[in-house]
């Protein structure tokens, strides 16, 4: 069950064998290091877009770097669902936005559930309250009141509370949700535009260079929270995992502004980042379908 959920349900099931080390590395075996667990979504993040900027090379040569993963859903709710739980909505109850007010069904647990009663601190930061079960978790917020959250300045200090409230030797598990793409896509697309109007679909190309400005900034907070996260030397006992839940359309088809409703590459395709050079070799792509 457990390796269920280290594929974190982006469907790198071809690779079972790099999570079986995650789980003897992890909770096996109590001899072995347990590795401090990072997680950071960068929501909405379009994988054909990514290669502009240093980061996400910067990620590629650190660990390794999933490049055709998709999605179980092209939206938050089910995707993240699908990843705590290792199981696709029909199986865990999620599967639907008029299912996003609940629980995964009784007796399937999640990730932060495994984690928690395996010895970690379990601390996550979401989008909103709603969209992720809180089971497994000792400490959950969320930014959904906040117009304007300034990821970097919360997510840093969420990483030096973290280390401040567990005790010394305990390792980690820290989910950091960015939602920023989501929040400039929402007022500056949603917002103004239904899923037929000729104005958004007619300028795709400045539709395009809209996105890249917002992916601009997501890069820009992945660069200093990987930073501080080095600053802070949790990379030697860490695994550090970035993704994105979900893709992002620009306009490419009429019917859909964004995501949410298509199941194109532009929405269901997304990337994973797995860093620890003892168990994920730095440097490698794979970019077969997974």
């Amino acid at each position: 069950v457990f390796l269920g959920f280290m594929t974190f349900s982006n469907a790198i099931i071809v690779y079972r064998h790099q999570f079986a080390k995650i789980f003897l590395t992890l909770i096996l075996n109590d001899f072995m290091q347990k590795f401090n667990v990072i997680l950071i979504v960068i929501d909405g993040g379009r994988v054909d877009r990514i290669s502009k900027f240093p980061i996400f090379q910067k990620l590629q040569k650190d660990g390794t770097f999933f490049s055709h993963t998709i999605t179980n859903a092209p939206y938050t709710l089910v995707s993240m669902n699908s990843i705590f739980t290792g199981m696709y909505g029909r199986k865990n109850g999620i599967n639907a936005y008029y299912h996003m007010f609940q629980d995964p069904k009784p007796g399937c647990k999640t990730l932060a559930e495994y984690l928690s009663e395996n010895g970690w601190y379990t601390c996550g930061d979401v989008m909103r309250s709603s969209l992720i079960s809180q089971k497994g978790f000792k400490k959950i917020t969320s930014q959904e009141a906040i117009d304007d959250p300034d990821f970097l300045k919360i997510h840093s200090e969420i990483i030096d509370q973290i280390k401040k409230d567990k005790n010394p030797d305990q390792p980690f598990f820290a989910y950091l949700h960015y939602s920023k793409i989501h929040h400039s896509i929402k007022e500056n697309v949603f917002d103004k535009y239904d899923d037929f109007s000729e104005e958004y679909f007619s300028n795709k190309d400045q539709n395009l260079k809209n996105y890249d400005t917002y992916l601009e900034e997501a890069s820009d907070y992945l660069e200093k929270i990987y930073q501080k996260i080095l600053n802070d030397n949790l990379d030697s006992n860490s695994i550090i995992i970035v993704i994105a839940d979900h893709g992002m359309g620009v306009g490419e088809k009429i019917g859909e502004r964004a995501y949410g409703i298509f199941t194109y590459d532009y929405s269901i395709r997304t990337f994973a980042y797995f860093i620890q050079p003892k168990i994920f070799p730095q440097g490698t792509e794979i970019s077969v379908l997974t």
